[in-house]
């Protein structure tokens, strides 16, 4: 689970709402990932994006599809084929 937080941005204080030392440590005791980002600024903000995406599950291709098997190219059908027979 990622958690994405932005508290410099929200709080016109220029005080963070949770200090920084607090949200790693929660972030390591729960298994998710921190990183401090700004919108402000743009700190951090690409970075943070790029390592949610290499964190996402890669989908893996079926051993044993079921169902139809597409194929690239015109259906061949038997000349004596008909819609009616």
């Amino acid at each position: 689970m990622q958690i994405t937080e932005q508290v410099e941005d929200l709080n016109c204080s220029g005080e963070d709402a949770t200090p920084l030392n607090e949200a790693q440590t929660y972030a390591q005791e729960n298994g998710l990932f921190f990183m401090e980002t700004s919108a402000k600024t743009a700190a951090n903000v690409n970075d943070v994006f790029s390592e949610i995406a290499k964190r996402l599950p890669r989908l893996q291709p079926a051993q044993n599809p079921s169902g139809m098997v597409l194929m690239d190219g015109p259906a061949q059908t038997p000349a004596t084929a008909s819609c009616c027979s």
